[in-house]
């Protein structure tokens, strides 16, 4: 997996509360960023569940990336809420992602995985 450069937080910055001056001075990766050396390919081992407001702007929100992460991983779920943005679990329709998260958790067969405890 890949690492984009460092760059300003605008409206996240003043929603965490963290300066970006500090995280570029604790973070451990170079600010410009790391370049992704090996593709994942096809996720085929577990389930995958993205959700997103219907109103983020977040490139990763979008009808595409939906489309074409579906078509590298086995079981894949992509829900968009309409009527919510960023903060998923301060909308009203909040139950639908987490229901989304607990059926995504459900769906994992465990049969065939060595579980430690």
């Amino acid at each position: 997996m890949g690492l984009a450069p460092m760059e300003p937080y605008g409206e996240l910055a003043e929603y965490v509360g963290i300066p970006s001056a500090m995280v570029e001075n604790l973070t451990q990766y170079p600010l410009t960023g790391v370049a992704q050396t090996v593709k994942v390919g096809n996720v085929l081992e577990f389930p995958v569940f993205y959700a997103c407001g219907y109103d983020d702007r977040s490139d990763l929100c979008k009808p595409k990336f939906g489309d074409q992460s579906k078509a590298l991983i086995q079981d894949f779920a992509y829900l968009r809420v309409p009527n919510c943005s960023h903060k998923v679990l301060d909308c009203t329709a909040a139950q639908e992602f987490i229901d989304g998260i607990i059926t995504n958790i459900q769906s994992a067969n465990t049969s065939n995985k060595v579980i430690v405890v």
